[in-house]
């Protein structure tokens, strides 16, 4: 792996001299609804003339695609080529914090479920 390239698939280097790259919105649902342009397309194309991109058009792209590959990974439109079922199955992945305040919150709805059928 080379110096620029990262193994956390982070944001590419831009070189100083590099005009600052524009945020991108992402705008992606799980719905089917994504509103992305097809191939082909001028925002597909990323709205540039024709011809190599300069360092910052590349690292803006290169955004946009980690981006829109992160959204089809967590929308599960990767089934293909990932085995969710068993990510899901592996508890060593699993936020710890974020389990208890689900269970806490699920044990606390739980409580006033059973509260609330006395009350009728």
């Amino acid at each position: 792996m080379s110096e620029e390239e990262s193994d956390d698939f982070g944001p590419a280097p831009v070189p100083a001299d590099a005009a600052a790259p524009q945020p991108v919105q992402d705008n992606r649902r799980c719905d089917g609804a994504n509103g992305a342009a097809g191939p082909g397309s001028e925002a597909a194309a990323g709205g540039a003339a024709v011809g190599s991109p300069d360092a910052a058009q590349a690292a803006q792209r290169r955004r946009e695609f980690l981006m829109d590959m992160r959204g089809r990974f967590l929308c599960g439109e990767d089934k293909d080529y990932v085995d969710y079922s068993e990510i899901d199955a592996d508890a060593s992945l699993d936020d710890e914090e974020h389990v208890r305040r689900q269970q806490d919150q699920d044990a606390e709805d739980a409580y006033f479920d059973d509260v609330m059928e006395g009350v009728d």
